[in-house]
């Protein structure tokens, strides 16, 4: 799925609109969710998720995310999958430009105890390997710390 700056623009106002209004109690923000045991990824909201679909990469502006995801593995200490990478081009500024899509194979990995979580463990790291074209002068792979 392609994203424009106005799909953008409405998903981070989405967001932020569910932020702004959706309260946790204290007892349920340390307590697991309901995950079945599994290493989560957490999402732009502080959410837990097990083999997303999306990962926003740009939570302020969501112009940097990667879609389509379709996981191969997903384990206690590393999780692996395909998908792909759909960048802004932020030309001429980031509300006018336009979105590439950028085929990966992802890596989740780095997990750890989530502070606040009691047993809860999430990946704090992300690699992508470009399988196709890439952004100039991107290198071929990237790893990043994940929240």
């Amino acid at each position: 799925m392609r994203r424009t700056p106005a799909t953008a623009a409405a998903l981070l106002l989405s967001a932020a609109t569910a932020a702004a209004v959706t309260t946790v109690p204290a007892s349920a923000a340390s307590a697991p969710r309901a995950t079945g045991g599994a290493t989560v990824v957490v999402n732009c909201l502080g959410s837990p998720e097990v083999r997303p679909k999306e990962i926003i990469l740009a939570c302020a502006d969501a112009n940097d995310l990667l879609s389509s995801l379709s996981w191969t593995s997903w384990s206690p200490g590393v999780a692996t999958g395909n998908g792909v990478r759909q960048l802004n081009d932020c030309l001429p500024n980031c509300v006018g430009g336009h979105f590439h899509d950028y085929p990966v194979r992802i890596t989740l990995s780095r997990a750890r105890l989530w502070a606040g979580h009691a047993g809860v463990r999430h990946f704090t790291a992300l690699t992508m390997r470009y399988t196709g074209v890439r952004p100039s002068g991107e290198p071929v792979q990237v790893t990043s710390d994940l929240p």
